[in-house]
């Protein structure tokens, strides 16, 4: 990964979902967490890495996530 995955003290995530929303063929990475710690996203990079960019993908996160779901996920469900 291009970034770490905690920005300070130890938090857990509260959601994963791995879903491929940028559409190039590889699974990208949500994780949604609650009030302690912005939620994540990840792009996958097809070569085994992965990038960090909630900040340029989204306007704000609610700081109050749980679970995430992605308007792909009927898709993606059924090319797994």
């Amino acid at each position: 990964m291009s970034a770490p995955a905690l920005r300070g003290a130890t938090r857990y995530g509260l959601g994963v979902v791995a879903s491929d929303l940028n559409g190039d063929g590889c699974p990208d990475l949500y994780i949604a967490n609650d009030f302690q710690e912005d939620d994540f996203l990840y792009y996958n990079n097809c070569d085994g890495t992965f990038t960090e960019s909630i900040a340029t993908s989204v306007g704000h996160t609610s700081h109050a996530s749980m679970v995430w779901t992605p308007p792909t996920s009927t898709t993606t469900a059924d090319r797994i």
